[in-house]
């Protein structure tokens, strides 16, 4: 399988989005899942160390640059559009920075962080657990 493909355009947050807010230490896209580094900056979030992959929330608005801040959620039911997955498909965070994928592409040696289970045909919900645990 692969990475699920998140259309930045298609990311509608939840209405009752308690968001937090941070500054891009990087480009980060709508739809892709961050971390908060040392510094207090966004980064994107990777599966290679325990501190990488501790997921903060998923990208609601883009970031072109470094220093734009971006809002993030960190649960709740977020509008996707329309992605072809099954529901109750659970995703978990991928070796490719920001990214989201299926539990049968986190490998031995990844770290464990679980991000959604896909709700609907275009919503998923999300339930952010950063184990610290390697596969």
């Amino acid at each position: 399988m692969a990475d699920l493909t998140i259309t930045e355009t298609d990311v509608v947050p939840d209405n009752n989005l308690q968001a937090e807010h941070a500054e891009a230490a990087e480009r980060i896209v709508a739809g892709e899942f961050y971390r908060i580094g040392d510094d207090g900056k966004a980064y994107k979030a990777v599966n290679t160390s325990a501190a990488n992959a501790d997921v903060s929330g998923m990208a609601v608005n883009t970031a072109e640059v470094a220093g734009q801040w971006i809002r993030g959620q960190q649960t709740g039911s977020v509008t996707i559009g329309s992605h072809g997955e099954s529901n109750g498909t659970t995703y978990f965070l991928s070796g490719n920075a920001g990214k989201a994928a299926p539990d049968a592409d986190v490998v031995s040696g990844d770290f464990v962080t679980f991000l959604f289970v896909v709700k609907t045909s275009t919503t998923i919900e999300l339930t952010i657990n950063a184990s610290g645990a390697s596969k």
